[in-house]
């Protein structure tokens, strides 16, 4: 059963918390931060830290999400921003290529299900 629980908090600041090694933050990116990269489990609560609002671009929120499995405690942390020039979410790692790696990714996944179907 799929369980996502958002609370929504203050914060003086965007931050980083948890495991922040590229190969599970990357797994869960990939996931759509919906599977725990340890354990499998999607009971994933997110907290949203809103760390300010900008008044003169459209009254767009940044901050930080964290991400929290039920079932391992496994945890991670990503910076957002409403008003950002691509994706919701944004880190520096990620112009390496991590959003063309998610791509290929998704394409692969959709490829593994319609050859599932097909048999």
């Amino acid at each position: 059963m799929d369980k996502l629980e958002i609370h929504h908090k203050l914060s003086n600041g965007q931050f980083y918390c948890g495991d922040q090694s590229d190969e599970s933050r990357k797994q869960f990116y990939f996931d759509d931060f919906k599977i725990c990269p340890k354990c499998q489990s999607k009971e994933i609560i997110e907290e949203n830290y809103q760390a300010g609002i900008r008044l003169s671009r459209s009254y767009d929120a940044y901050g930080t999400d964290v991400f929290k499995c039920n079932n391992c405690q496994w945890y991670t942390s990503f910076h957002y921003d409403e008003g950002g020039d691509s994706e919701y979410y944004y880190e520096p790692r990620w112009k390496k290529g991590w959003i063309e790696e998610k791509k290929i990714y998704e394409e692969n996944k959709k490829k593994e299900v319609e050859e599932q179907n097909n048999k």
